[in-house]
């Protein structure tokens, strides 16, 4: 169903299928049509066409949000292995924990969304700023970081939400 303006509009969906009948000398001298209301597997396809979208993006999400951590921890491996004063390690395996349990709690809350996805849904407001924070700290272990400016001017107008699924 697809609702323009104030009325509604039906969308039924067709297939009709045309068929020769043929005499025993192998000529055509009819033809058998059959009609039938495909409507439901048209709304089913587009409503799989729509699921199968909506799995790609959260698959490129969550790979993209789950190697970020990863990076993160190789970059700060790197610094260890390149880093001989062993007094600084202790700080960088600190960060590397961090990482990893940020890798944690992403992978705690895909589960909990793969148990959810059935649940209310609701939303709830995004703090930008620490979200910018979170990003680029996850990028400051990484070959030439060093090298990044990092200017924020945030300006909250209307609130701004993300759709969740909660209990």
């Amino acid at each position: 169903m697809e609702e323009l303006g104030s009325s509604e509009h039906y969308r039924t969906f067709y297939e009709t299928t045309f068929n020769p009948i043929q005499n025993e000398q192998g000529l055509v001298t009819g033809v058998a049509v059959f009609y039938g209301d495909i409507t439901d597997r048209k709304r089913k396809e587009n409503e799989l066409l729509r699921t199968n979208f909506e799995l790609d993006t959260f698959v490129y999400r969550s790979s993209h949000d789950m190697r970020a951590p990863l990076r993160s921890v190789l970059g700060l491996v790197n610094l260890i292995r390149m880093e001989p004063d062993r007094a600084k390690h202790p700080e960088l395996l600190q960060l590397i924990e961090r990482s990893i349990n940020k890798l944690d709690s992403f992978l705690s809350d895909l589960i909990s969304f793969s148990r959810n996805s059935r649940l209310e849904i609701s939303n709830e407001p995004i703090d930008f700023e620490k979200l910018i924070d979170e990003c680029f700290d996850n990028l400051r272990y990484m070959a030439n970081a060093d090298r990044i400016k990092v200017y924020k001017d945030i300006h909250y107008g209307e609130p701004f939400s993300r759709t969740v699924r909660g209990f």
